[in-house]
């Protein structure tokens, strides 16, 4: 199971991975959740089934829903699973719209057939959803128990008769009752999806905050308005059942749309990011990272709390470019850019520094105590060191694995600076850092330089070529 579950999402398929976590096991309480939805839904839809009436002209308007929402399915197929595809990289939230056939299914035919039409939109849907087995099962029993809430109240209230053509729609209390259940019926519908997979979110990752058991406030809303199309197309039908033919096309131009203004974000955001980060190590630029240090630093200065800047500079850099080209260096920027990377927490700001022709990097650490940035910048150093590169050598081809058997590989020197104690803004603190790190230097390179040694001045030292290789 996942970590981060949000399956079935309100009638439409979801998959949210947090953190890339989707092979998580569930803990025993989850378990138990997942174990009573499905018990629930079983004994439900069985009493259901033995309590109702229903003839054959019901199983046909279930063969007309159940071929709609195939056809649905079929001329989408490509744009849902480029959708699902993104959602998956991206960590988000995906919903569907295949709900517009379940919900009017829940709400007009009788339990046994309502379930046929689950099925196979679920099973047309499976071939694309790119999760585990479980979880989808779960999902689709999620959608079920939604589908039943929305029938128990068509079924005891007037609504049944409106939608399946037995009472004429004409003004009047009743009607406005009809349709004061029918937004009920969809409310339901969206919360018991709401309870049944946030309950699972929350019992599975132990983080109980609304964003994590109710999900995105963007998907959230389209799940209502697709909810609000499936009503209408529900009051349609009631006309004729046929009318439903009418409202594939709609449907399948609103999924295709869907997936047009979702390809059309994701290149927007893809060149926004392509342009604030560095081509090569992928770390941010100091357009970029300039900005939010200096809201970090107010913040942290506001609340009381300290900040901590590191600069990370590779040793002896040049030999590394004469040693194994500018290609070989360039391997040994992103090695390095990847254990800042490993090593750092969700919410540090990195940096390249210097531009595309430089071989520092900086870190800030929002929050961060003197200890605690010390510890992140042995890590570094640390992994840094013991980090294995590959680098293809020219004038021959030869792959070598820097850091592997008698290969050396690259090191670095840290110096970091504390805010307020040594300086209150960037530039204090870089300059502090950077003392910091002439120092290690000259102490011998791959180290931490975390204070000033006596015999450096406060102004820092006149810096040659060599203390900073």
């Amino acid at each position: 199971m996942v970590a981060g579950l949000r399956g079935g999402n309100y009638g439409q398929s979801s998959d949210v991975s947090r953190g890339g976590d989707t092979k998580t096991s569930l803990p025993p309480l989850a378990w138990a959740w997942v174990v009573a939805g499905h018990l629930l839904v079983v004994a439900w839809a069985t009493r259901a089934a033995v309590a109702e009436d229903y003839t054959h002209l019901e199983w046909v308007r279930c063969g007309l829903l159940s071929l709609c929402a195939l056809a649905h399915v079929v001329l989408t197929l490509e744009a849902e699973e480029r959708r699902r595809g993104a959602s998956v990289e991206g960590g988000s939230q995906h919903i569907d719209q295949t709900s517009v056939w379940t919900f009017v299914a829940a709400l007009v035919l009788p339990v046994p057939a309502a379930l046929v039409v689950l099925v196979v939109v679920r099973v047309a849907v499976f071939a694309i959803a790119r999760r585990p087995l479980l979880q989808f099962v779960f999902s689709t029993t999620s959608i079920g128990l939604s589908m039943l809430g929305a029938h128990a109240l068509a079924t005891q209230t007037p609504l049944r008769d409106y939608l399946t053509g037995h009472q004429l729609w004409q003004a009047g209390e009743d009607v406005a009752v009809a349709l004061g259940v029918l937004a009920a019926a969809a409310v339901t519908y969206f919360l018991l999806q709401l309870a049944t997979v946030g309950v699972v979110v929350g019992l599975a990752t132990h983080d109980w905050s609304p964003v994590n058991v109710l999900g995105e406030r963007r998907m959230n809303q389209f799940a209502l308005v697709t909810l609000l199309g499936a009503s209408g197309a529900a009051v349609m039908q009631s006309v004729t059942p046929w009318m439903l033919v009418l409202a594939v096309p709609v449907v399948v131009a609103s999924t295709r749309d869907k997936q047009r203004v979702a390809a059309a974000e994701a290149e927007r955001a893809s060149l926004i990011h392509d342009a604030l980060h560095d081509t090569l190590t992928r770390l941010p630029i100091r357009a970029k990272f300039d900005p939010l240090t200096q809201l970090t630093l107010a913040d942290d200065q506001q609340r009381g709390r300290s900040t901590a800047l590191l600069i990370i500079d590779i040793d002896e850099f040049k030999q590394w470019n004469s040693t194994y080209g500018l290609l070989g260096g360039d391997r040994v920027l992103v090695g390095v850019a990847d254990v800042l990377r490993s090593v750092t927490r969700h919410g540090d700001l990195l940096c390249r520094r210097g531009g595309s022709g430089g071989d520092e990097m900086i870190a800030l650490l929002p929050g961060a105590e003197r200890e605690h940035a010390l510890n992140i910048a042995e890590r570094i150093r640390a992994d840094v060191e013991q980090a294995h590169i590959e680098v293809t050598q020219p004038a021959g081809g030869r792959t070598v694995v820097l850091g592997e058997a008698n290969v050396p590989g690259p090191t670095v020197s840290v110096g970091v600076a504390l805010s307020p104690d040594d300086g209150r803004t960037l530039e204090e603190l870089e300059a502090h850092a950077d003392r910091l790190l002439r120092q290690a230097k000259r102490r011998g390179r791959n180290q931490v330089a975390p204070e000033m040694a006596d015999t450096c001045s406060a102004g820092g030292e006149a810096e040659t070529p060599a203390a900073r290789m």
